[in-house]
């Protein structure tokens, strides 16, 4: 497992990575493209055996707080740990760039999505009606996360 920050030529890997974790509203590749190649954004991939097979992308929010705007293991690689050695790097970086705060949106009936994070010390801040335009589970609501780092 190799852990490394995203080089132009990941993009690809990245938006199969989306496409294939979010069945819901997966970024496209433009709006990935916007979220990726943001001046204050960095994005972190993860491989198994030269394979990009996730990746996490945090944008500055405001002065103490970044965003994790996406993060997203390829589903056969899911429930393996990838995901946890994931969100420590990405909040690693953050720490690392004088943020505090961890601050992300999960959607409402993500229970997979919800738990890992709460697991990963997340506590729920906000209730978010209609956050997404599309539903999951017959919602369109999210749960604003946030963590101290």
């Amino acid at each position: 497992m190799k852990l490394r920050f995203f080089h132009d030529t990941d993009l690809t890997d990245i938006s199969k990575i989306e496409s294939s974790s979010f069945t819901v509203g997966a970024y496209s590749l433009m709006m990935l493209k916007s979220m990726i190649y943001s001046n204050s954004s960095f994005t972190i991939v993860i491989e198994e055996n030269n394979k990009i097979i996730g990746y996490g992308t945090a944008a500055k929010l405001n002065k103490k707080s970044m965003d994790i705007e996406s993060i997203a293991i390829l589903p056969e690689y899911q429930g393996k740990g990838y995901g946890s050695k994931l969100i420590e790097a990405v909040e690693d970086e953050i720490k690392k760039r004088n943020y505090k705060t961890a601050v992300l949106e999960v959607r409402e009936k993500n229970e997979n999505a919800k738990s890992f994070y709460l697991n990963h010390g997340y506590k729920i801040v906000d209730f978010i009606e209609n956050y997404y335009l599309l539903e999951f589970n017959k919602s369109r609501n999210a749960y604003r996360m946030e963590k101290d780092l």
